[in-house]
């Protein structure tokens, strides 16, 4: 259909760009698994990895943003909400599954 062919390249970016963030997103549990592993997480270590969190939820979110209101212009705002309810759904399922491997800072 005509909103398959073109939704689909709009999403294909989107997921791409994204990726590369979760990338990002997986060497921080990485470096946090590491200094948990250590014994304990210290307040220097904390420091760099709520500043890291905050940048890539800022880039996420930016990214969202872009391409919502791209479907939003290409296509409608109905379907840009749709695809907004969509994400936040699938992030929060990855969120809490993730969420539940790791470990509560001490």
């Amino acid at each position: 259909s005509e909103q398959a062919e073109t939704f689909w390249p709009i999403y294909s970016r989107y997921r791409n760009e994204i990726d590369g963030l979760h990338k990002d997103s997986f060497q921080l549990l990485v470096e946090y698994a590491r200094a948990y592993g250590s014994g304990a997480v210290n307040n220097q270590d904390a420091a760099s990895m709520l500043k890291t969190y905050k940048t890539l939820l800022e880039k996420q979110h930016k990214v969202l943003f872009r391409y919502i209101d791209q479907v939003s212009v290409r296509m409608s705002p109905v379907i840009a909400m749709r695809f907004l309810q969509i994400e936040t759904q699938l992030d929060a399922m990855e969120v809490l599954q993730t969420g539940k491997q790791i470990p509560l800072i001490k």
